[in-house]
C-alpha cells in the first residue's frame, strides 16, 4: 500500500499466484486509520461488495495489509482485480 498518491488505484502486482501482492496508492494519509478506510472502501468499489464485506485481517498499522473479501470466490476477486488494473491503472509520482 503507498500513501499520498494523487488518485486511489492498483498501480502494479509484485508475484504470481497464491504469492502475489498487489500495490496499491492511496490518496488517504494514514492518520487515524484513514488509509485503512479508503483501502477498505476502494476493494469494496472494485469489488461490488459493501465495506461490510472486506477486512484487514492483518497489518492494521503496516503498509503490508493482509485482506479478506466475504461473498466472493478467489477467481470473482482475481477477475475484478484484474479489471481494476486494465480499467484504473495510472502512474503514481
Amino acid at each position: 500500500m503507498l500513501r499520498a498518491a494523487s488518485r486511489t488505484a492498483i498501480i502494479g502486482i509484485l508475484g504470481e499466484g497464491a504469492d502475489a501482492v498487489l500495490k496499491i496508492a492511496l490518496t488517504a494519509p494514514p492518520v487515524e486509520g484513514r488509509a485503512n478506510e479508503a483501502l477498505v472502501e476502494y476493494i469494496a468499489d472494485l469489488l461490488d461488495v459493501p465495506r461490510s464485506a472486506v477486512e484487514i485481517v492483518a497489518g492494521d498499522q503496516s503498509r503490508n495489509k493482509v485482506v479478506r473479501v466475504w461473498g466472493r470466490s478467489a477467481a470473482q476477486v482475481g477477475d475484478a482485480l484484474q479489471r481494476g488494473m486494465t480499467d484504473k491503472r495510472r502512474e503514481v509520482p
